[in-house]
């Protein structure tokens, strides 16, 4: 914007001269620019993967090939429910009961009471168990990235709540379905977790019961909602 505070200096108004500006007083306060570059700061509207932050984004969780190339041990050894210490009836049951790390080393522990765990910090835990023949066997508790032993568990757990599904089905209304479906998925969650204390698992986990209720509950509502709206988005066509 131009400058006019001298547009009239020089000039005579009533008898007095329009003197100029005074050159030792600020016309305007300097306006300073202001950083707002931290405005949004712990928001994690923007992330970045790096290995600093220890964040992966989802072809390292699919693959593990940053966790493998850091130590290449892991990718070589074989998943400890493969092996023949792990592969029992009762260590398969056990691990099809939680995906808890934790809770899969309890009951390890409980099974096979000489055995040793050493645990990185991405995550990734390595365990030695002596043989029946002699020597030790080295094996990885979930070998990083997404494997067949990964898939298989979800599966069995995914059937695992069929039956508080068909369940929830003998509601007559969508509050009592969601009410039933939301009782059978906690008590199947719960049900799982007994399982783990009767192997060896040492804490139950009520956070979980809770959203494996809530998730049954709100699967009741939401499931008949999308239908309605599919039907209604089809009959206007």
């Amino acid at each position: 914007m131009a400058n006019n505070d001298d547009l009239f200096e020089g000039l005579e108004v009533n008898g007095e001269v329009v003197a100029g500006p005074d050159p030792t007083v600020a016309l305007s306060p300097k306006l300073e620019p202001v950083d707002n570059s931290d405005l949004f700061e712990g928001l994690g509207i923007v992330s970045q993967v790096t290995p600093e932050t220890g964040q992966r984004g989802f072809l390292e969780a699919v693959t593990g090939s940053e966790r493998i190339a850091a130590r290449p041990e892991l990718g070589t050894l074989p998943e400890f429910a493969t092996t023949k210490e792990g592969d029992t009836p009762r260590m398969a049951l056990g691990f099809l009961s939680t995906f808890d790390p934790q809770a899969q080393i309890d009951m390890i522990k409980y099974l096979i009471p000489d055995a040793k765990f050493e645990t990185f910090d991405d995550g990734s835990i390595i365990i030695e168990v002596p043989k029946k023949e002699g020597g030790i066997r080295r094996s990885v508790l979930n070998r990083p990235g997404l494997s067949w032993r990964d898939l298989a568990d979800f599966n069995a757990q995914a059937l695992a709540f069929i039956p508080a599904t068909k369940l929830a089905g003998l509601g007559k209304t969508t509050v009592q379905k969601a009410a039933i479906g939301a009782a059978g998925a906690g008590a199947t969650e719960q049900g799982l977790q007994e399982t783990g204390m009767l192997l060896g698992r040492k804490e139950r986990d009520p956070g979980a019961t809770a959203l494996a209720a809530g998730l049954g509950g709100v699967g009741e509502v939401v499931v008949p909602a999308f239908q309605a709206f599919r039907g209604a988005s089809r009959a206007r066509r």
